[in-house]
């Protein structure tokens, strides 16, 4: 029994023991798995901490790299700063330049205009010269002339020059009036020469079927030329709109012509007189011209003339040098520019990448600042791990002491057991030295992770510190960049606007080196002309002196044959007394003759500007002095008068007479006939004959309210074709078998011009509006009262003319001639 109770405690034992085995390897295989799970753990936070360190390293070298690109961007910033400073001191320089070009091409225009000046001054002082030269011309002729007189007469030289003025004052009267008799036959052939071309004209004009109408004379003055060909322009316009109103376009061409020569302000007599003006004016400077000058004169002007052209040759050349100058300099300014402007396209592109380049450092910094807070809670998570790790070693510690307390109890419990508890024992011991000894390697591991952990976020916080700063400089950075690509543009702006000035400049100095280059071809010009007007001279001036030797050989011999007739002159003085006290009358006679005129004129315009106005239909007021005056010159003339018929038109005009009317004054054959007929009035008048072949004409053939205007043209018009030779008259005779009033050739001059100065200008004032042409000259040498100034401005009627009425309220006349 004994044995079956240590039978049963030893299986007891045995089978206890085989539990405790059980137990004690499950507990090993537990922490087996435990140990190998933390130090599974151990390598995973080992190979993360290195992860970690790796990833530090690379955000270190990372940051290091961004500094390196931030100093280099810097200094790529001061770089360009200072090429922004050096260009916009290159745009100073160059404005500076065109600045300096401008104030250049300004001096030289200014001696320009200075060269200038001085031609005209050289040909003041040319002209001072010549007026100088052709004085002391004068003082040493006349010098000359009186000691050939004094030397060639033996007789006292206070006489002979009293008697020497005399005879050249009854020479000059009568130059002048054989003057003035030709011109006023020239004047009257080609006023009738004028009319003729006209009257020729309209009836061609008239006699034209197709629309095109017949080219105006060449032989007309230019100013009726235009006249023409606006009177034909309206005539074949209206024409053309009316087929049928052929008498209305003549009316309205004779309106327009009436018109255009109004405005123009030319009329025949004018343009006779222009013409004869100026043939007088060339005359006598042609004469004065070769009068002035000589040749020891002339070559002191070519001289003066050669060193002025050589001045101001010179002086346009010195211009061309200074132009090229300038034109080099802007070419050289405008090189300049073009490289400060390549160099602010590159300092812009490079800004340009720049700022990419910061751009993508500023994304690694913030990849950075990512990967070193997933860092952080990646270390966290381990720290989480590790502190898990303790919590199953300090529970596998609680199991171990647990598992030692039980065996313990089973050692006391059994001591059979005991070898295998004593080796249980050793192996429990060993676990625990090693458990301690990983415990002590994961206390030291947990340090090193915490201390590497504290090590990272200190690292950390420094970059974020470094990350922020860095972010503040390239916020600083990019606003000096932003500012820098401002004062960019707009120093291209400026470089833009300096190059449109400079373009500017170079435009005007080719402009002006133009002016300077035509400048200098127009001085050219004018010396070659000047040349060649001096050669002209010279040659004429030779001939001339020839002319002028040949001349004073027959004037010795003339001055001998005036001595003889000075003598017979000196015999016969009363004689020459008393043709001086007529020639005295005469002319206190045409004073008061031109007096007179000045006063008819006056009259007449104001008769014409009532004329005017009737002819215009502004008002039906009559001026009954004009009436009365017509009425009683009318009844005054005597019955076979043909003036009397043209008088009676006047008046008819003048009243505005209808077809009855003017049959019942007898101006019209039959009712409403277009042909004139008056009692009295002789067919084979010289008088009359002009006005009907006139009336024969397309011209003359009016309608029946014809104007007064229309009229009283028509009439001038017949006066002028009519006009005849002026009287003659006998004058007495003097010594030596001529008389006062003869001309060289033995032709004697009419009396109203024995007396008469040399023609003078017309005067009067001009009334204003539409005029009708005149013509130049009537019969008895009186002037038309439509001269080259207007109504009223000509001469006046002559004394003796039938026009010439009393419009004076006085009821003055004009004292006879």
């Amino acid at each position: 029994m004994v044995r079956a109770q240590l039978w049963n405690v030893t299986e007891e034992a045995e089978r206890k023991e085989v539990e405790s085995r059980e137990a004690m390897e499950k507990m090993r295989a537990k922490v087996d798995t435990e140990r190998e799970e933390a130090k599974a753990a151990v390598r995973q936070y080992r190979h993360e901490l290195e992860e970690v360190r790796t990833v530090v390293v690379k955000v270190e070298s990372e940051r290091d790299v961004a500094r390196e690109e931030v100093a280099r961007l810097r200094n790529e910033l001061e770089r360009a700063g200072q090429e922004v400073v050096e260009l916009s001191q290159n745009v100073d320089t160059a404005v500076e330049e065109v600045a300096r070009v401008g104030s250049r091409v300004q001096q030289v225009e200014l001696e320009r205009d200075s060269a200038r000046q001085e031609v005209v001054e050289v040909k003041q002082e040319l002209e001072v010269v010549r007026m100088d030269v052709q004085r002391l011309e004068s003082e040493v002729e006349g010098a000359q002339r009186e000691r050939d007189e004094a030397h060639s007469r033996g007789l006292p030289e206070t006489s002979v020059a009293v008697d020497r003025n005399e005879w050249e004052a009854i020479q000059q009267v009568r130059e002048r009036a054989a003057a003035a008799e030709g011109e006023l036959r020239a004047t009257k052939a080609a006023v009738a020469e004028l009319v003729k071309t006209l009257v020729s004209y309209f009836t061609l004009l008239a006699a034209s079927a197709s629309d095109d109408a017949p080219a105006v004379p060449t032989t007309l003055p230019v100013p009726l030329q235009r006249a023409l060909g606006g009177v034909v322009e309206v005539w074949g316009r209206q024409r053309v709109e009316n087929a049928d109103s052929g008498e209305e376009a003549r009316e309205e061409m004779l309106l327009e012509l009436r018109r255009v020569m109004g405005e123009d302000g030319t009329s025949l007599h004018e343009v006779v007189e222009r013409a004869r003006g100026r043939w007088e004016v060339e005359v006598e400077r042609v004469r004065e011209e070769v009068m002035e000058m000589n040749a020891a004169e002339l070559r002191r002007l070519l001289q003066t003339v050669d060193d002025e052209r050589a001045k101001a040759v010179e002086k346009i050349r010195t211009v061309d040098n200074e132009l090229t100058e300038l034109s080099s300099l802007v070419e050289g300014l405008q090189r300049q520019k073009a490289v400060a402007e390549d160099d602010l396209a590159a300092l812009r592109s490079h800004i340009a990448s720049l700022e990419s380049e910061n751009t993508r450092l500023a994304t690694s910094l913030s990849a950075s600042t990512e990967t070193a807070s997933a860092l952080s809670a990646r270390v966290a998570s381990l720290t989480d791990d590790l502190g898990a790790v303790k919590k199953a070693l300090s529970e596998a510690n609680a199991r171990s002491a647990e598992v030692h307390a039980q065996t313990q109890a089973q050692v006391q419990a059994d001591a059979a057991g005991g070898a295998e508890v004593d080796k249980l024992r050793k192996e429990l011991a060993r676990l625990r030295e090693h458990l301690v000894e990983e415990s002590d390697a994961c206390a030291e591991e947990q340090v090193r992770q915490e201390a590497a952990l504290a090590a990272m976020k200190a690292r950390v916080e420094e970059v974020e510190r470094d990350r922020t700063e860095w972010e503040a400089r390239l916020a600083v950075a990019r606003e000096e960049a932003e500012r820098w690509r401002v004062k960019a543009e707009e120093a291209g702006e400026d470089g833009q606007e300096e190059r449109k000035e400079v373009e500017k400049w170079k435009e005007e100095c080719a402009r002006r080196g133009e002016a300077v280059r035509n400048l200098q071809g127009v001085l050219e010009e004018f010396q070659a002309s000047r040349d060649t007007e001096v050669r002209i001279a010279v040659e004429g001036l030779r001939r001339q002196l020839a002319i002028i030797t040949e001349e004073a050989q027959n004037w010795k011999l003339k001055v001998e044959e005036a001595e003889a007739k000075l003598r017979n002159v000196e015999r016969d003085s009363p004689a020459v007394q008393r043709i001086q006290k007529e020639l005295a009358e005469k002319n206190v006679l045409v004073g008061r003759l031109r007096s007179d005129v000045i006063l008819l004129q006056k009259h007449l315009s104001e008769a014409m500007g009532h004329m005017k106005a009737l002819s215009e239909g502004k008002d039906n007021s009559i001026d009954r002095r004009l009436i009365s005056n017509l009425v009683l010159n009318f009844l005054q003339m005597p019955r076979g008068d043909g003036k009397r018929f043209e008088m009676l038109t006047v008046i008819g005009g003048i009243l505005n007479w209808g077809d009855e009317e003017k049959f019942k004054a007898g101006l019209t054959r039959t009712r409403g006939g277009p042909y004139l007929n008056v009692p009295g009035r002789r067919p084979t008048d010289t008088r009359a004959s002009s006005f009907d072949e006139m009336m024969r004409t397309p011209l003359s053939a009016a309608p029946v309210n014809e104007s007064f205007t229309d009229m009283w043209v028509a009439f001038l018009q017949r006066e002028a074709e009519r006009a005849g030779a002026p009287a003659k008259t006998v004058a007495p005779t003097l010594p030596g078998g001529s008389t006062p009033g003869a001309a060289p050739d033995g032709n004697e001059y009419p009396n109203d011009w024995q007396s008469l100065p040399p023609p003078s200008p017309r005067m009067g004032a001009s009334v204003a509006g539409s005029r009708p042409p005149s013509v130049a000259s009537a019969p008895g040498g009186w002037d038309t009262p439509w001269s080259s100034s207007g109504y009223g401005s000509g001469s006046g009627f002559q004394a003796g003319s039938p026009l010439a009425f009393n419009f004076s309220s006085r009821g003055e006349t004009p004292p006879p001639s």
